[in-house]
Protein backbone atom coordinates (compact mmCIF):
# COMPACT_ATOMS: atom_id res chain seq x y z
CA UNK A 1 0.00 0.00 0.00
CA UNK A 2 1.36 3.50 -1.16
CA UNK A 3 1.30 5.96 1.40
CA UNK A 4 2.09 9.74 1.68
CA UNK A 5 0.66 12.00 4.33
CA UNK A 6 0.74 15.89 3.48
CA UNK A 7 -0.67 18.86 5.89
CA UNK A 8 -2.98 21.40 4.98
CA UNK A 9 -3.31 24.95 6.28
CA UNK A 10 -7.01 25.32 6.70
CA UNK A 11 -8.60 28.65 8.63
CA UNK A 12 -5.92 28.43 11.08
CA UNK A 13 -5.92 24.91 11.61
CA UNK A 14 -3.75 21.96 10.27
CA UNK A 15 -5.47 18.76 8.27
CA UNK A 16 -4.27 15.51 7.49
CA UNK A 17 -4.32 14.63 3.82
CA UNK A 18 -3.45 10.95 3.13
CA UNK A 19 -2.65 9.91 0.08
CA UNK A 20 -3.28 6.18 -0.43
CA UNK A 21 -2.96 3.82 -3.14
CA UNK A 22 -4.00 6.97 -5.69
CA UNK A 23 -6.83 8.30 -3.16
CA UNK A 24 -6.43 11.61 -0.99
CA UNK A 25 -8.14 11.21 2.54
CA UNK A 26 -8.90 14.14 4.61
CA UNK A 27 -9.71 14.17 8.31
CA UNK A 28 -12.57 15.66 9.17
CA UNK A 29 -12.26 16.40 13.00
CA UNK A 30 -9.44 19.57 12.21
CA UNK A 31 -12.18 20.61 9.56
CA UNK A 32 -14.91 20.56 12.52
CA UNK A 33 -12.64 22.05 15.00
CA UNK A 34 -11.69 24.70 12.06
CA UNK A 35 -15.13 25.44 11.63
CA UNK A 36 -16.05 25.43 14.96
CA UNK A 37 -18.59 23.12 14.55
CA UNK A 38 -19.34 20.21 17.48
CA UNK A 39 -17.19 17.29 16.33
CA UNK A 40 -19.44 14.39 18.21
CA UNK A 41 -22.97 15.63 16.55
CA UNK A 42 -21.20 15.94 13.60
CA UNK A 43 -19.52 12.31 13.87
CA UNK A 44 -23.14 11.01 14.47
CA UNK A 45 -24.56 12.62 11.51
CA UNK A 46 -22.25 11.15 8.87
CA UNK A 47 -22.65 7.50 10.40
CA UNK A 48 -26.11 8.27 10.14
CA UNK A 49 -26.14 9.92 6.78
CA UNK A 50 -27.11 7.25 3.69
CA UNK A 51 -24.48 8.19 1.67
CA UNK A 52 -21.43 9.85 3.82
CA UNK A 53 -21.97 6.49 6.44
CA UNK A 54 -20.99 4.63 3.73
CA UNK A 55 -17.75 6.01 2.29
CA UNK A 56 -15.80 7.29 5.63
CA UNK A 57 -13.26 5.48 6.81
CA UNK A 58 -11.04 5.44 9.91
CA UNK A 59 -7.54 6.12 8.44
CA UNK A 60 -4.08 6.04 10.93
CA UNK A 61 -2.70 9.77 10.77
CA UNK A 62 -0.38 12.52 12.30
CA UNK A 63 -2.65 15.04 13.84
CA UNK A 64 -1.39 18.51 14.09
CA UNK A 65 1.35 17.62 17.34
CA UNK A 66 2.43 15.05 14.57
CA UNK A 67 0.98 11.88 17.26
CA UNK A 68 -0.18 8.84 14.81
CA UNK A 69 -4.39 8.68 15.73
CA UNK A 70 -7.07 6.87 14.24
CA UNK A 71 -9.00 9.63 12.18
CA UNK A 72 -12.69 9.72 10.85
CA UNK A 73 -11.69 10.64 6.74
CA UNK A 74 -13.60 10.76 3.66
CA UNK A 75 -12.26 10.91 0.07
CA UNK A 76 -11.40 14.71 -0.77
CA UNK A 77 -13.73 14.13 -3.40
CA UNK A 78 -16.39 13.63 -1.08
CA UNK A 79 -15.57 16.73 1.23
CA UNK A 80 -16.84 19.70 -0.69
CA UNK A 81 -20.10 18.59 -0.59
CA UNK A 82 -19.74 17.10 2.87
CA UNK A 83 -19.02 20.69 3.96
CA UNK A 84 -22.20 22.15 2.05
CA UNK A 85 -24.35 19.63 4.06
CA UNK A 86 -23.17 20.61 7.36
CA UNK A 87 -25.93 22.80 9.52
CA UNK A 88 -24.46 24.36 12.31
CA UNK A 89 -24.78 28.18 13.69
CA UNK A 90 -20.83 28.33 13.76
CA UNK A 91 -19.96 31.99 12.05
CA UNK A 92 -17.28 30.29 10.40
CA UNK A 93 -18.80 27.47 9.02
CA UNK A 94 -20.97 30.18 7.50
CA UNK A 95 -18.55 32.15 6.44
CA UNK A 96 -16.90 29.46 4.69
CA UNK A 97 -20.42 27.91 3.15
CA UNK A 98 -20.75 31.61 1.43
CA UNK A 99 -17.22 31.74 0.33
CA UNK A 100 -17.86 28.74 -1.42
CA UNK A 101 -21.26 29.32 -2.91
CA UNK A 102 -19.27 32.61 -4.11
CA UNK A 103 -16.41 30.56 -5.86
CA UNK A 104 -19.43 28.22 -7.45
CA UNK A 105 -21.53 31.06 -9.11
CA UNK A 106 -18.49 32.87 -9.98
CA UNK A 107 -17.41 30.08 -11.66
CA UNK A 108 -20.99 28.97 -13.40
CA UNK A 109 -21.81 32.28 -14.10
CA UNK A 110 -19.19 34.63 -13.92
CA UNK A 111 -16.42 32.64 -15.59
CA UNK A 112 -18.45 31.07 -17.86
CA UNK A 113 -19.90 34.07 -18.76
CA UNK A 114 -17.03 36.09 -19.53
CA UNK A 115 -15.42 33.48 -21.09
CA UNK A 116 -18.02 33.23 -23.55
CA UNK A 117 -18.00 36.92 -23.98
CA UNK A 118 -14.67 36.86 -24.57
CA UNK A 119 -15.30 34.30 -27.48
CA UNK A 120 -18.06 36.44 -28.86
CA UNK A 121 -15.76 39.29 -28.88
CA UNK A 122 -12.92 37.36 -30.14
CA UNK A 123 -14.57 36.23 -33.18
CA UNK A 124 -16.31 39.07 -34.27
CA UNK A 125 -12.74 40.93 -33.72
CA UNK A 126 -11.46 38.15 -35.80
CA UNK A 127 -14.24 38.99 -38.43
CA UNK A 128 -13.30 42.63 -38.67
CA UNK A 129 -9.61 41.60 -39.21
CA UNK A 130 -10.70 39.54 -41.94
CA UNK A 131 -12.42 42.50 -43.86
CA UNK A 132 -9.83 45.09 -42.98
CA UNK A 133 -7.08 42.45 -44.54
CA UNK A 134 -9.16 42.35 -48.16
CA UNK A 135 -9.21 46.08 -47.88
CA UNK A 136 -5.43 46.53 -47.31
CA UNK A 137 -4.95 45.52 -51.11
CA UNK A 138 -7.45 48.80 -51.86
CA UNK A 139 -6.13 51.32 -49.28
CA UNK A 140 -2.82 50.99 -46.53
CA UNK A 141 -5.36 52.40 -43.50
CA UNK A 142 -6.60 49.28 -43.65
CA UNK A 143 -3.89 47.99 -42.68
CA UNK A 144 -3.07 49.97 -39.53
CA UNK A 145 -6.69 48.83 -38.29
CA UNK A 146 -6.24 45.16 -39.38
CA UNK A 147 -2.91 45.31 -37.17
CA UNK A 148 -4.57 46.63 -34.49
CA UNK A 149 -7.40 44.45 -34.43
CA UNK A 150 -5.03 41.36 -34.50
CA UNK A 151 -3.74 42.30 -31.57
CA UNK A 152 -6.57 42.79 -29.44
CA UNK A 153 -7.74 39.57 -30.84
CA UNK A 154 -4.34 38.19 -29.53
CA UNK A 155 -5.17 40.16 -25.90
CA UNK A 156 -8.88 37.93 -25.86
CA UNK A 157 -6.82 35.07 -26.83
CA UNK A 158 -4.57 35.60 -23.42
CA UNK A 159 -7.75 36.23 -21.42
CA UNK A 160 -9.44 33.31 -22.11
CA UNK A 161 -6.19 31.41 -21.44
CA UNK A 162 -6.05 33.25 -18.26
CA UNK A 163 -9.91 32.26 -17.36
CA UNK A 164 -8.88 28.48 -18.21
CA UNK A 165 -5.96 28.57 -15.93
CA UNK A 166 -7.54 29.89 -13.38
CA UNK A 167 -10.54 27.65 -12.91
CA UNK A 168 -7.70 24.68 -13.22
CA UNK A 169 -5.96 26.19 -10.26
CA UNK A 170 -9.11 26.51 -8.33
CA UNK A 171 -10.20 23.16 -9.02
CA UNK A 172 -7.03 21.45 -8.10
CA UNK A 173 -6.79 22.02 -4.29
CA UNK A 174 -5.33 19.10 -3.33
CA UNK A 175 -3.41 17.50 -6.19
Amino acid sequence: MNKHEEFLNFNGKSLSILKSDGNYWVALKPIADALNVNWNRLFQNIKEHKFYGRVFAIQQMHDSTNRLQKMVSLPERYVYGWIFQINSSSEELAKFQQTCHDILYDHFHGTITRRNELIIAKYNQDMIVADNLEKLKEENEFYKRAEEGKALSRLYTREIKKIDSDYAKQTSMFN
